[in-house]
């Protein structure tokens, strides 16, 4: 027989009876009725469900409670069983909302994407259903719960599967439990035992980047300052990845360009060319975010990050164009050669671009998309 999705379920004859399913592929000696099912046995969408049911369940009878998985304790056990190898995903950085408190505030975080098209997929299918609520500051939280649907399922999956899971999820008896100390989020078990888990470490990449934006937004033909030459210290650098990804997409000649507004008047814009300095004769320089709080003293000692400007071109009532470069110290073996450009606009339009000439050993003419 063909392959087929996982999550194609649908009866070939019959009523629907997940009690009486059978995994395409593999004989099913406990099959009792000749209703069949395909279902591909994909291991890790069989893990994520089983991990989904372990937290969840529908409620049997009239006053029994509704129990659901919220979608962010979920994302923190997937990244560590990613990083256990119980899960063949890839993950990568993502801000989400998490409340703490009763005030919501974006963390970043290790994501994996194919969970969140598996966990779509699960809900097309009838496998799971995706409950929504709010926070006490009304931001949207989403949980989700194992259908009779899912657990038949489960029921007919072969139990070597999910034995992994089980390994992962239990300490000396009690299952693993997710919460999140207002900096960090903490695995832990009724039990006592508590460790904290790295889905916020965001790993680092070597990478060289080079100043870009697009023409329309420029006055002058003055040339970016380009570091494809530079291109070969990324090879040299390290990873600070956990696991190995998969690429299957590779794009060339990436520019990546982010946008966003302000509020902002031509008054703003102003006093934002006079601390540039795009009227003096040595425009730019080198800028921080830190405050003087002693300008009277002879030294300060600087300890945030320094930022190198160098203005492109500008016009008094409408926008300034500059690029930037990041000069800040990044760990042992570590090489990010980080080079933007901004626009400032008098309507208050912010746009960035910048130009990848690496990212590792790959050069810009074969960068990944998914790793």
């Amino acid at each position: 027989m063909g392959k087929v999705s996982l999550l194609d379920v649908a009866p070939a004859q019959g009523p629907p009876d997940l009690g009486q399913a059978t995994m395409y592929g593999a004989p099913d000696p406990l099959a009792a009725s000749s209703s069949r099912f395909s279902i591909l046995t994909n291991p890790d969408q069989i893990r994520l469900l089983y991990i989904i049911s372990k937290y969840s369940s529908p409620a049997r009878k009239a006053g029994e409670e509704e129990l659901c998985m919220r979608y962010i304790p979920l994302a923190v056990l997937v990244y560590e069983a990613i990083i256990e190898e119980i899960l063949q995903y890839d993950y990568g950085p993502a801000s989400r909302p998490i409340c703490y408190n009763g005030v919501t505030r974006n963390v970043w975080m290790n994501i994996s994407q194919e969970c969140v098209a598996a966990l779509e997929d699960f809900i097309m299918k009838g496998l799971v259903y995706h409950v929504k609520l709010q926070s006490r500051d009304f931001t949207t939280v989403s949980a989700f719960q194992i259908t009779d649907k899912g657990q038949g399922f489960l029921a007919r999956a072969p139990k070597t599967i999910t034995l992994k899971v089980d390994d992962f999820l239990y300490r000396a008896g009690d299952i693993l439990q997710v919460r999140f100390n207002g900096q960090e989020f903490e695995m832990y078990t009724d039990a006592g035992y508590c460790v904290l888990s790295k889905v916020t470490d965001i790993e680092d990449l070597s990478y060289v980047s080079s100043p870009w934006l697009p023409k329309c937004l420029r006055y002058n033909d003055k040339p970016f300052r380009s570091m494809e030459h530079r291109a070969y210290e990324a090879a040299q650098g390290a990873s600070a990845a956990a696991t190995e990804m998969t690429s299957l997409i590779y794009l060339k000649n990436v520019s990546l360009m982010l946008s966003e507004w302000l509020p902002m008047g031509p008054n703003q814009l102003t006093y934002l060319q006079d601390r540039l300095g795009v009227f003096g004769r040595s425009a730019g320089g080198l800028f921080t975010a830190q405050v003087d709080v002693e300008p009277a003293r002879t030294r300060f000692v600087c300890r945030d990050t320094m930022t190198r400007v160098r203005i492109l071109d500008f016009s008094p009532v409408e926008a300034v164009n500059f690029e930037a470069e990041i000069c800040e110290p990044e760990e042992e073996n570590i090489t990010q050669i980080e080079f933007f450009a901004i626009n400032v606009s008098v309507d208050g339009s912010i746009t960035m671009g910048l130009a990848i000439d690496a990212v590792g050993s790959s050069l810009r003419d074969r960068i990944s998309l998914d790793a």
